[in-house]
């Protein structure tokens, strides 16, 4: 009895966990068009899958300019609570599955890029990014230029049964 009693302690707070990590799957997006300054529309684009594998979270991030992928790498995913870290792993080709070879990258294997925090503004749902070795923000018009600010929107949520 005290072994199955043992096992049970160890085995919730891993479900626990990984129910919690089930919560950061989906994928985050970033999109404005705006002016260059040649006066052509130019349209931005920022996008974060973050999935689980081998029972870990991973991410592939990828961004571009009018359609076309400009760098595209993976990301390790730590989560604690209602916060979730992102770490650069490598570089990936621009385009999945091509024969390119990767490219260098401005950053090292391990290096916290930014974090997550989930939160409410006005009742709604929000993520907070707070930008550490990566600030996307600075890229763009309307990004936030400070710390921490609303950038990456969830738009997939992983589908759940409806509860009464």
């Amino acid at each position: 009895m005290k072994c199955f009693l043992l096992i049970l302690m160890l085995l919730v707070p891993v479900h626990e966990a990984s129910a919690r990590d089930a919560d950061w799957v989906g994928i985050y997006t970033f999109y404005e068009e705006s002016w260059d300054q040649t006066r052509e529309r130019t349209s931005y684009w920022f996008r974060l899958e973050v999935k689980e594998s081998g029972g870990k979270l991973v991410g592939i991030y990828a961004d571009g300019i009018n359609g076309t992928t400009t760098r595209r790498f993976e990301v390790a995913v730590k989560t604690a609570g209602k916060k979730a870290r992102f770490y650069f792993e490598r570089s990936l080709p621009r385009v999945e599955g091509s024969e390119e070879r990767c490219a260098e990258s401005e950053f090292t294997s391990g290096e916290l890029l930014f974090e997550f925090t989930e939160s409410t503004a006005d009742g709604e749902p929000v993520i907070y990014t707070t930008w550490q070795k990566m600030n996307l923000a600075v890229r763009t018009e309307s990004g936030a230029y400070g710390r921490e600010s609303v950038f990456f929107r969830k738009v997939y949520l992983e589908k759940h049964e409806n509860k009464p």
